[in-house]
């Protein structure tokens, strides 16, 4: 990495000001670990340390404690940590998907570059509370707001059965009644659903059967360009991707584009860019990527 020698000051909060010698880079663009999505980033500058360590990247064991953060994925990487993003690179934070839990909770979003889990505290002990955060568990205040919690889930019992001794024309369930999506999913499933070929054929569920999808080809072109470039630096990721595909042509899960439809652009045709991850060191999985946003809209947005 080559650069132009530089002095700066740096301000930061609770501190005085200071000079430190280092490099300006320019030209220099990030990518997920896929190799599809890049940012390009703006001036950066070298420091021969950095104030954070590995221990404060959130782990897989981390969101095990998070019921709503479970289902991400967050690869594990053997790898220092090289380089600062900070707020004047927006694109890589710009959220494609957000998942929340109850207040107080960590929540996390994923952005072209991946996930990134926000407010995780971990639960102090002896080899980690000075490296990754300053918090003090206090086990007897856990201990009375758990038994406070265990009253109040009593008391509900109590209501619960209470109402439905003197009110048996309308007892309190725990079942949840269908929304109207779910309703309307299930009327769409059964007006459409055909059995054609050893298969059944449903329409896409959509919100609403008259809207129309912006021609999203160019965006598709790009995340393609993206992961042909991959294919060019990996033979390996590159056959695999090719052998997935043609199984899933084979098994009838995917099929080609008729040559009528090719030039298709009526709003009922949405092209869904995709990529590949590795389930393990030498088994591929392709992920169809319904949430990317063209002009605004996403698959994802549209059906129930």
């Amino acid at each position: 990495m080559e650069g132009r020698n530089h002095v700066i000051t740096i301000e930061t909060m609770g501190s005085s000001p200071y000079t430190m010698e280092t490099m300006e880079i320019n030209g220099l663009e990030i990518l997920d670990l896929d190799g599809v999505h890049a940012v390009e980033l703006p001036t950066i500058y070298t420091k021969d340390d950095m104030p954070v360590s590995e221990h404060h990247i959130p782990t897989q064991e981390d969101l095990e404690n998070w019921p709503h953060l479970r289902n991400i994925n967050l690869p594990k990487i053997e790898a220092d940590i090289g380089l600062l993003i900070g707020n004047g690179v927006p694109d890589a934070y710009t959220p494609l998907e957000i998942i929340t839990g109850q207040a107080g909770s960590p929540h996390a979003d994923r952005t072209c570059l991946g996930w990134t889990v926000w407010n995780l505290i971990r639960c102090s002990d002896e080899n980690r509370t000075t490296n990754v955060c300053n918090f003090v568990s206090d086990r007897r205040k856990d201990e009375e707001i758990f038994a406070v919690y265990e009253d109040t889930k009593n008391l509900e019992t109590m209501f619960r059965n209470y109402v439905n001794l003197d009110f048996p024309e309308k007892t309190i369930s725990d079942s949840k009644e269908k929304s109207i999506e779910d309703r309307k999913f299930e009327h769409d499933v059964r007006e459409s659903i055909t059995f054609q070929d050893n298969h059944y054929y449903i329409n896409l569920p959509f919100r609403n059967h008259e809207d129309k999808l912006p021609n999203n080809y160019k965006q598709a072109l790009v995340r393609l360009g993206g992961l042909k470039r991959k294919f060019e630096r990996n033979p390996q990721f590159h056959n695999q991707y090719i052998k997935f595909m043609n199984e899933m042509m084979e098994e009838g899960y995917t099929e080609m584009v008729p040559d009528k439809d090719l030039g298709r652009d009526d709003g009922r045709v949405w092209y869904i860019p995709h990529h590949g991850v590795f389930k393990k060191e030498d088994k591929i999985r392709i992920v169809y990527d319904c949430s990317a946003k063209y002009r605004g809209v996403a698959l994802n947005d549209l059906l129930l």
